[in-house]
C-alpha cells in the first residue's frame, strides 16, 4: 500500500467511527423511549423517537458512502 492511499485511509477511519457512532447512538436512544408504552407516551416524546430515527438513517447513509469510499481506495 502506497503512502498516499495510507494517507487517505487514515482521513476517512475518524469519519467512518463517528458515523457507527452515531448510528448506534440514535437508534439505541429511540430504543430506550420506546419501552414506555405507546399510550404514556407525549406527542414530544414520540417525535424525538421519529427524530432519532431519521438522524439514524441519515448517518446510516453516510456510513454507507464512507465505507464505499474506503473500498475504493482499497483497490
Amino acid at each position: 500500500m502506497g503512502i498516499i492511499k495510507w494517507l487517505k485511509m487514515q482521513f476517512y477511519i475518524p469519519q467512518i467511527n463517528k458515523a457507527k457512532k452515531k448510528v448506534t447512538g440514535h437508534r439505541y436512544f429511540a430504543r430506550c423511549l420506546e419501552e414506555k408504552p405507546l399510550e404514556k407516551r407525549s406527542r414530544r416524546e414520540q417525535r424525538t423517537i421519529e427524530y432519532n430515527y431519521a438522524m439514524a438513517d441519515i448517518w446510516q447513509e453516510e456510513l454507507e458512502k464512507l465505507e464505499f469510499k474506503m473500498e475504493k481506495i482499497k483497490k
